[in-house]
């Protein structure tokens, strides 16, 4: 297991415990997915057709 997927675990038990839905516990990955993948479209460049060794 990875340092992120214990770190996207933890709130879960406690989420379910105070809302008494189990499915409820489901939105805080998704959030952490989402966010993630719209930090990765805003800062991570294409590099296709793109000499990524021209500097070198």
């Amino acid at each position: 297991m990875t340092a992120g997927s214990a770190a996207c675990r933890l709130p879960l038990p406690a989420i379910v415990a105070q809302t008494g839905n189990m499915y409820n516990g489901l939105w805080y990955p998704i959030i952490i997915a989402s966010m993630t993948f719209v930090v990765g479209m805003i800062f991570v460049k294409e590099t296709k057709d793109v000499d990524i060794y021209a500097n070198d």
